[in-house]
């Protein structure tokens, strides 16, 4: 019932919110699928791509209208045809849950290009518990050209559904950051507040925040909040509001829509279960990982905790997985992150950082496909 729901609320979307595209599309060197959740608006000139967006937000007429009459109104052929006017050298997404992406390089016989989406883990709404995806029957139909992944565990995996050059890469978003640039000394907790519908996720932060909190304070540390809801802004700073304890600063998301530079600036960087947090350590940040779910409706929640799907322990030198709090791992933590100096965690990171997160400084690797495909 839920699901005929969800599509019956997607077509009113669609309906009332989408636009019309007129004429066909013009032949761009690039073809990007998704024309929301891309980095690659900003990676490419204008002038060099086209977008297919698959969310209802446009709709090409000439060639649904084309679809139509051959009676194939399909997803399928709409895709084949849009990409048969772009005649693109390359087609692009950073969506991995995007099932048709998986079979067009063989389709069309032109090269695509995938990024990994967001951290994996073995719960909730990954891919990789989704049969319709991480399954070894698919590897004969899955076939991507390059896949560009986060650590070696997430290559190795991917390997065993889908065929391709699959790259370690790191966050591609992340690997554009700043190198060696002034630190504010004070600390900054990146939320992980995801709305009103999803309270029982945040059961057990409100006592880590509250802890760093105070230790901020003995410390004479800054304690800042870096919002991450847009949609429930008002909601999240209320939610701080009321469980802190101590003086601190909030920042709206709205206020910095780029989170990472405002990240970048800050010495001490805290959180829970953030993607951006691993990406701060994987670019030298020094970052502390402190997550605690103390209900047994947690349980797929507590599988984010950091290193968990990579296989690391659930405790280690800034990071700390518990469903029983203690106080004394926030403090161990704590003071790891504000008191190491950068060659401790020059020597950790091999051990510990790599195998979650890689980092590769401006994307050499990705620019290097690029300029073989155009050359």
């Amino acid at each position: 019932m839920n699901k005929y729901k969800n599509y019956l609320f997607f077509l009113l979307k669609v309906l009332f919110k989408f636009q019309w595209e007129y004429s066909l599309p013009k032949p761009k060197k690039y073809l990007i699928i998704d024309g929301i959740n891309t980095n690659f608006l900003a990676v490419f000139n204008k002038k060099d791509y086209n977008v297919l967006y698959r969310r209802g937000e446009k709709i090409n007429l000439p060639i649904l209208l084309k679809c139509f009459f051959e009676l194939k109104l399909t997803s399928t052929n709409y895709y084949l045809k849009y990409i048969h006017y772009s005649k693109p050298k390359l087609i692009l997404t950073n969506l991995d849950h995007i099932n048709i992406f998986y079979k067009l390089s063989e389709l069309t016989k032109i090269k695509t290009l995938m990024l990994q989406w967001g951290s994996k883990t073995w719960g909730l709404n990954s891919i990789l518990v989704n049969k319709e995806f991480n399954n070894s029957k698919n590897k004969k139909f899955f076939y991507i050209d390059y896949i560009f992944v986060h650590n070696e565990k997430t290559k190795k995996l991917y390997s065993k559904f889908v065929r391709g050059k699959i790259i370690v890469l790191g966050s591609f978003f992340n690997n554009f950051g700043k190198l060696n640039i002034h630190k504010k000394k004070e600390i900054l907790y990146l939320s992980t507040f995801r709305g009103k519908s999803l309270y029982s996720w945040l059961a057990g932060d409100e006592v880590v925040i509250q802890s760093l909190s105070t230790l901020a304070k003995k410390n004479n540390l800054k304690f800042n909040i870096l919002g991450r809801s847009m949609p429930y802004e008002n909601d999240e700073k209320k939610y701080y509001s009321n469980i802190m304890r101590e003086n601190y600063n909030y920042i709206p998301k709205s206020k910095f829509l780029n989170s990472y530079k405002v990240m970048e600036k800050y010495d001490y960087v805290f959180t829970g279960f953030t993607t951006m947090g691993k990406e701060n350590l994987a670019r030298g940040g020094k970052t502390g990982m402190i997550f605690y779910k103390p209900n047994k409706d947690q349980r797929d929640v507590l599988k984010l905790g950091y290193g968990q799907f990579e296989g690391l322990k659930k405790s280690g030198p800034f990071w700390s997985s518990m469903n029983k709090f203690r106080y004394s791992e926030v403090k161990r933590i704590f003071y790891f992150v504000t008191k190491s100096n950068k060659n401790v965690w020059k020597k950790i990171k091999p051990k510990y950082i790599d195998p979650v997160m890689s980092f590769n400084h401006n994307n050499k690797k990705f620019y290097k496909i690029i300029k073989n495909i155009n050359t």
